[in-house]
Formats: C-alpha cells, sequence, structure tokens
C-alpha cells in the first residue's frame, strides 16, 4: 500500500486515472431493446470494447439491420436472441437456453419498452397489460431471473433506461398539433422502474451489485421533414436552448459502464439538459 506524504487525492497517477476510464471489469453483457437509439449507443460502446453483447428482443429483422452498421470484429461479439417481455414463458427458455453465456454475464442493460402516444390515447384492456408488461412488468420478472447470475459475478451492475415522465409531467404545449406526448401507462411504468432501482440497490448490496437508471431527456428523431415548431417549443423549454445530442449519450452510457463509476450507485441519471429544473 501506498504510503502517501500528502493528502492521497491529490495523487492523479496515469495508472489510477487509466483504470478508472477501462471497462476491464464487464464480462458479459445482456441488453433488452439493443438495437433501439439508445440501446444501440451502449452496445457500440461495449463491441468497441471487446465485450461480448446479448441483444433481446422480438424482432431479428432490426437486428439484422443493425448489424449491417458494424465491422467483422464487433460483429463476432454480438448475438442476439427472441425474447417478448409481455410473454413470461420466452423469458424462461432464454434462460435455459443461454445459459452457458449468463453464468460469465456481470451487466444487465433493461432498455425495452414500448408507449401508446397522444394525450387523447385510448386505454382499453389490451393496451394495458401490453404497456404494463413490456415498460415494467416483463423487465422486473426478466431481471428477477437474471439475478442469480449477476449476484454470483463479480462487478456485477444493473443499468435501467427510464424517463423524464418517471417524475414530471409532460406538458401539451410542447406538442403543438401531434399527437406525440407519451402515455398515461408509459409515465407509470417508468415511474415505477425508477423506484425498482432504487430498491434493488438497497436489496442487492450483499451482493455487491451496483444498480442505477439513467433518464435520456429530449433527443427526437429527424423525420424526412424536420417540425421546426415541435424542436423550437422543446428548446424554449430546455436551460441549455439544445436538443441532446450523440455524444451526451456516449458519455453517460461509459459512465454508467467504467470501472470508476462505482461509487455511483442508486441513482438517477438525468440527461435533460436542464428540463427538469422547473
Amino acid at each position: 500500500m501506498k504510503n502517501y506524504k500528502t493528502d492521497p487525492f491529490s495523487d492523479f497517477s496515469h495508472d489510477t486515472i487509466k483504470y478508472s476510464h477501462s471497462f476491464s471489469e464487464i464480462n458479459n453483457v445482456v441488453i433488452t431493446g439493443g438495437t433501439g437509439r439508445i440501446g444501440s449507443v451502449f452496445v457500440r460502446i461495449l463491441l468497441s470494447n471487446n465485450i461480448k453483447v446479448l441483444s433481446l428482443s422480438r424482432n431479428k429483422k432490426k437486428f439484422n439491420s443493425f448489424t449491417k452498421t458494424l465491422d467483422i470484429n464487433q460483429k463476432k461479439n454480438l448475438f442476439w436472441e427472441k425474447i417478448d417481455l409481455e410473454n413470461f414463458e420466452t423469458i424462461s427458455k432464454l434462460i435455459k437456453k443461454k445459459k452457458n453465456f449468463l453464468n460469465k454475464t456481470n451487466i444487465l442493460i433493461n432498455n425495452a419498452s414500448t408507449t401508446g402516444r397522444g394525450f387523447n390515447y385510448k386505454l382499453n384492456k389490451k393496451n394495458l397489460v401490453k404497456e404494463f408488461k413490456t415498460s415494467l412488468v416483463g423487465s422486473v420478472y426478466f431481471t428477477e431471473k437474471m439475478l442469480p447470475f449477476l449476484r454470483k459475478n463479480k462487478n456485477s451492475r444493473i443499468i435501467n433506461l427510464s424517463s423524464l415522465w418517471a417524475f414530471a409531467s409532460p406538458k401539451k404545449t410542447i406538442y403543438p398539433n401531434i399527437e406525440m406526448g407519451p402515455s398515461l401507462v408509459y409515465s407509470i411504468s417508468k415511474s415505477g422502474l425508477t423506484n425498482y432501482t432504487k430498491y434493488l440497490c438497497e436489496r442487492e448490496s450483499k451482493y455487491n451489485i451496483i444498480v442505477n437508471s439513467l433518464v435520456p431527456g429530449w433527443f427526437p428523431r429527424k423525420g424526412k421533414k424536420e417540425n421546426k415548431k415541435y424542436i423550437n417549443s422543446i428548446i424554449s423549454n430546455i436551460p441549455s436552448k439544445r436538443i441532446g445530442k450523440l455524444e451526451d449519450i456516449i458519455t453517460s452510457a461509459s459512465f454508467l459502464l467504467m470501472n470508476g463509476s462505482k461509487y455511483f450507485n442508486g441513482q438517477i441519471l438525468v440527461l435533460d439538459g436542464g428540463y427538469s429544473i422547473y
């Protein structure tokens, strides 16, 4: 052990900094919704660091399109399996089928979700069950099935992708003449997932599992024709006066994965340019 003559916080050795920013403690990673806008950022970071990733989704077509953007070495470390968070049987089958991979897994990223759109979205029994299962219940069930693997492995982490609407109500004024606002069920589901993050942090602390949640703010898709009124209405509510950029997600995702972020635990990392301060 080093004998510090001064405050140990003054020792910014090259090795310490390099270790803090590396991903060497990650073994295998499992991610739901790995080809989505946010999920794909996590996947690319992991593949760039030569880490094996199992991407789970209902449809392989989108996954195949995503793999076409990767180089040969990255493709070797990316795998796909079908899972439907509405159907618990597919989760059980996956656990049995991929047991060898899961035995070496120490990172779980819950990114999959679905939502109806618009403030006038009609709720009925079918879409209530669908949204709750996909955005909350299915993710919780899958996480509980994954925990036996994460508990026995070192340096395990769980990252839950949440939403601003977990703790804030969407403003109708931001969606001028378009039914794009999140549904009520989506908001409730993400609120539940956020609190599940805190609950897991406490319950799984005896297994040294780090649990955090990432809350992306405004990262709107660019359509064929940009709706300037919509974009301007968003920006007018953000202190940073801009919408999110790709590098913003890369920085936050990397932080949650890197070796040196272990003391960041049970937290909600909000990435919104200050939108949620109001």
